[in-house]
């Protein structure tokens, strides 16, 4: 991801893709790539994990990522700690400030933000604003009705949308189709071939 800022802001790049066109693996394969160069913190939502689903989650997460890579910020956030009676999403916010004050080229990254509830995906977009004055974004969800607008809105000028299409996950579907089939064993070739055509024809652009 590029590193310059526009008034004030780094990028945010925003991955959309229907269920099963390869989200996660992607996410998955730009943080392995991205650790070895940049410091970076990432979140994995999941609906069915009550602690993988909200907005205090993904910053939580994130702030305990980053402090465990460098500690040297853990006085000034335990300051903000014991200044504060609770743990809400602008003390997280705070903490995370604190922690990348001193930071460039940091990555943030959510992958399946639509497993976050609908009202957590509501406060996230009015922070990212404030959160991309400090680090880079890198978001992978489903397409969510109103989120370009509410993004459009929070970061006008650095919000970059890529689109996942049937076309773009054809060809790699096709050939983890035959990558299984053959393992299968089958050594009539017709047959084979039919097995795979069939699959083939049914996976409508997706890994599903």
């Amino acid at each position: 991801m590029t590193s310059s800022q526009t008034k004030g802001h780094y990028p945010l790049l925003w991955v959309t893709g229907p269920a099963g066109s390869g989200k996660t693996p992607l996410a998955t394969k730009a943080i392995d790539s991205l650790k070895s160069s940049q410091r970076l913190a990432y979140f994995y939502c999941d609906a069915q994990d009550a602690n993988k689903r909200s907005f205090l989650d993904i910053l939580r997460n994130w702030c305990w990522q980053l402090l465990s890579q460098d500690q040297a910020r853990l006085r000034e956030v335990k300051s903000i700690k014991d200044r504060r009676q609770m743990i809400s999403g602008t003390v997280l916010i705070e903490v995370l400030g604190v922690i990348l004050s001193r930071e460039k080229d940091v990555v943030l990254v959510i992958d399946d933000f639509d497993e976050c509830e609908t009202q957590e995906q509501a406060k996230l977009y009015h922070k990212f604003s404030t959160i991309s004055q400090l680090a880079k974004l890198l978001v992978f969800s489903r397409p969510l009705q109103g989120s370009v607008r509410a993004l459009q809105k929070a970061i006008p000028e650095n919000l970059i949308r890529l689109e996942i299409s049937e076309g773009d996950t054809k060809s790699d579907i096709n050939q983890f189709i035959e990558r299984r089939v053959a393992d299968l064993g089958i050594y009539d070739t017709f047959i084979l071939a039919e097995i795979i055509s069939m699959l083939q024809s049914k996976t409508n652009g997706t890994f599903l």
